[in-house]
């Protein structure tokens, strides 16, 4: 079960968008800001965050991300040591006259457990999903190939926030939190989780790469092998250095008492307006209760 019986939008190209725009605030010229008393509370506060969702069994994430305008949830359980409960929007757009609409074809929804994958898809409304296909995990890590919905890459970016700083406190869905800004890049911590991931598991399954070559009677083929990690994370290298050279804004909101993660945002700077993204929200800490689908 290489290929999902569904298509997903990642989330990685909007969020990417962030990188090549301007950066806001106030800098001596090479980037860097002067440590403060708060900025020394606000590192503090994200190494306690990074620890405590590290030391989690089990949460939710929730990615919002816009396609078409249209906004999309996408819905990630984790439970340790690494099996996950995915729910994803199916949208299909068609052209006609030269007018693309976007059609709701219900969600995708899949799970791994222990070394099996259970995929399946539910109608928009109204009927009964599919039945649960089930098949052999084998070197995939997540139910579909959506690396970006690997939700150990946004704890990683808590470990590479720079410029960092206290910027309020505010409720989060009643919960007292400590809200940071800051800039990280998130294609490193994202090729970091895929690291780490690796080095817990054994090879990842990262999709199938090809190229057309010509055989000895002059005939086009393609020519396909799965890539390494090396191989897959080298298309990223120009957002990577785009990135490292002017990191996104980023936004935490911590737990006051118990330091969780409640939500990662993006700050976009655009002329004459400025606009924060929350794409992430975390919630269900030690609730989820992953099993085999009947």
């Amino acid at each position: 079960m290489r290929r999902t019986a569904a298509p997903i939008l990642l989330g990685l190209a909007s969020l990417l968008m962030l990188s090549s725009l301007p950066a806001c605030g106030d800098d001596d010229g090479d980037g860097a800001s002067p440590a403060t008393p708060q900025a020394n509370d606000a590192y503090t506060l994200l190494e306690e965050a990074q620890a405590a969702m590290r030391d989690l069994d089990s949460f939710q994430l929730e990615m919002t991300s816009t396609w078409e305008g249209r906004e999309t949830i996408y819905t990630v359980a984790w439970q340790r040591p690494d099996s996950f409960h995915v729910l994803s929007p199916d949208l299909q757009s068609q052209t006609e006259d030269h007018e693309k609409t976007v059609t709701d074809r219900g969600l995708f929804e899949g799970m791994v457990i222990g070394d099996k994958i259970y995929v399946r898809q539910c109608p928009a409304e109204g009927e009964e999903c599919d039945s649960w296909q089930e098949g052999p995990r084998e070197s995939i890590y997540i139910p579909m190939w959506a690396p970006e919905l690997e939700p150990m890459w946004t704890i990683e970016l808590l470990g590479l926030v720079s410029d960092a700083q206290i910027i309020g406190e505010e409720d989060v869905e009643g919960v007292a939190c400590t809200r940071i800004q800051g800039r990280a890049n998130m294609v490193r911590a994202m090729i970091q989780s895929w690291r780490r991931v690796e080095e817990e598991r054994g090879p990842i399954y990262w999709g199938e790469s090809c190229v057309e070559i010509s055989d000895s009677s002059g005939e086009m083929r393609e020519d396909c092998h799965e890539p390494t990690l090396d191989e897959y994370a080298a298309r990223y290298e120009d957002s990577l250095r785009e990135q490292d050279e002017n990191p996104p804004f980023v936004e935490v909101w911590l737990g006051r008492d118990d330091k969780l993660m409640r939500r990662l945002g993006f700050r976009s700077v655009l002329p004459n307006e400025e606009s924060a993204a929350l794409p992430f929200k975390f919630s269900r800490f030690n609730e989820v209760s992953l099993k085999p689908p009947k």
